[in-house]
């Protein structure tokens, strides 16, 4: 799944003196990706595929140099390769491939037990997996949030990967809220219209969800599970794995 890197660029302070990026606006942005390389000041990763990184660079260097020490020390002793991580930098991407550029936070996304578990269901049919850290839906704002994003760019399991598909609706995508205790997650789920889950009303406040796909809601104790999508077999690996949903539209 990962593409292993025979070019290695050892001197990320080139970036801070040489003016050619891909941008030339410094505003700060963030983005997730998946480790593919440790260095001792510098991390190889590959960034989600629905990132404005990844279109610009499927691959990048992570100069590691402006990050908070005692964040950097703890960040080395837990991450590893194939872990998900955060990265926030400076806006500036050089232009070289891998592409570089210089991290200001990173930080390792740390995964739950239910996202964990979706993604091994998921994995276990040949779709690959990215996660990504935090949702637009309106329910995340009382929970710690996941996007679990399924692709199917190298091994296609439902069709020819070559194929000009829209994959945010074919195979869709699993946001996965952790709650502070089954409660609070059931209070939301309650929140939900069963009918129509674009409906969301709690704490006196009802707003519309404006979802891109058809979606799915499961609870399982302090998590809801949110399917948006259409493909078969991600609905059926999920109702047998979580049960029915307690609200589903057709879009």
């Amino acid at each position: 799944m990962k593409k292993n890197v025979a070019i290695i660029v050892s001197v990320f302070c080139a970036l801070m003196a040489l003016p050619v990026c891909a941008e030339e606006e410094t505003e700060e942005k963030t983005f997730c990706a998946t480790v593919l390389e440790i260095e001792e000041a510098s991390i190889l990763v590959q960034p989600n595929f629905d990132t404005e990184e990844y279109d610009n660079a499927d691959q990048m260097y992570v100069g590691l140099d402006e990050v908070d020490d005692a964040q950097l020390e703890e960040f080395f002793d837990t991450v590893t390769v194939d872990d998900t991580v955060k990265i926030t930098y400076n806006g500036m991407v050089m232009e070289t491939y891998p592409a570089q550029i210089i991290a200001l936070d990173i930080e390792r996304l740390e995964i739950s037990e239910m996202a964990a578990t979706v993604a091994e269901l998921i994995e276990s049919e040949g779709f690959q997996i990215e996660f990504s850290k935090g949702v637009s839906e309106y329910c995340s704002e009382y929970a710690d949030s996941l996007t679990i994003w399924p692709s199917a760019e190298e091994d296609d399991p439902e069709g020819d990967p070559d194929e000009e598909v829209n994959y945010t609706v074919t195979l869709g995508w699993i946001s996965v809220f952790h709650y502070a205790d089954s409660e609070m997650a059931e209070a939301v789920s309650e929140a939900f219209d069963a009918d129509d889950p674009s409906m969301f009303g709690m704490e006196g406040e009802s707003v519309v969800i404006d979802y891109v796909a058809p979606i799915r809601l499961y609870l399982q104790e302090e998590c809801i599970v949110l399917y948006g999508g259409t493909n078969e077999t991600m609905i059926s690996l999920l109702d047998e794995e979580l049960g029915e949903p307690f609200a589903c539209n057709d879009y």
